[in-house]
Order: C-alpha cells, then structure tokens, then sequence
C-alpha cells in the first residue's frame, strides 16, 4: 500500500506538469507573468539593470528546473533499492522527453532540446537529494 500511495504521487506531479504543458503559449505566459511579477522587484533590487526579458527567461528555466527536481525526488522515492537509482534517471529523462514532444503538438509552444536537458538536470538534481539525505538519514 505504502509503494501505491508514492507511486500515486508520482502520478499526480506528472499530471501537473501534463497540465503546465498543455497551456498554450499566451496561458503559459500569463502563468509566467504572475511569478515575474513577484519575481521583478526582488530582482531589480539586487540587479537594478536587469531587463525584464532576462526576468522572465529567468522565471521559466527556474520553473522548468524546479518542477523536474521535485519529480526526481517522487520518483526516487518511489523506486528506492539497489537499482533505483538509475531507473529514476530513465523515468525522468524519458518523462522529460515525452513532455517537450507534447509541446509540438500545443499551439505557441515549442519542444526544446535545451528543457528536455534543463529538466533533466532538476530531476538529477533531485534524485541525487533524495539519496544524499536518505544516506545522511541511515548514518545519523
């Protein structure tokens, strides 16, 4: 039961990042748009010159990052023995992968191999969290 309720929240973050995807390219800049927002004045205080364009390419790699190190996590959670590891790696990736090919298919979005590797650096990132502080947790 433990195992369906990890791999449910797996489930459940790609079904976010699905949803992120299929956004067309003006929903996706609105989302975007609200962080930037937030963003912009913490930014400009620490780096007056920043053009905004910088912002919110800035914003959206952040996201992309973010989102993947949060489901290399789940995903490593869910998968944790001996070959856990690298499986998590293949999910993230392929999972990666599959969500810039949706892009094509989604009106004023693109798939970029540039994500497919941004995301994939999150989710490593993620993964390699989980087992660090899993490690910690059985030395302490």
């Amino acid at each position: 039961m433990k195992k369906i309720i990890k791999w449910l929240f797996v489930i459940l973050w790609m079904i976010l990042l699905f949803l992120f995807s299929s956004e067309s390219g003006m929903e996706s800049t609105k989302t975007s748009q609200f962080f930037v927002t937030k963003a912009e004045s913490i930014l400009l205080h620490w780096v007056p010159n920043i053009s905004l364009d910088i912002i919110v390419f800035l914003i959206r790699k952040a996201a992309h990052f973010f989102l993947y190190m949060i489901l290399g996590i789940l995903v490593s959670n869910a998968t944790y023995d001996k070959k856990g590891k690298q499986l998590s790696f293949i999910i993230c990736l392929l999972y990666a992968c599959t969500d810039e090919l949706h892009q094509l298919f989604v009106d004023g979005r693109s798939g970029e191999f540039k994500d497919v590797c941004l995301d994939f650096v999150g989710s490593s990132i993620g993964i390699y969290l989980y087992y660090w502080f899993h490690r910690k947790k059985i030395e302490d």
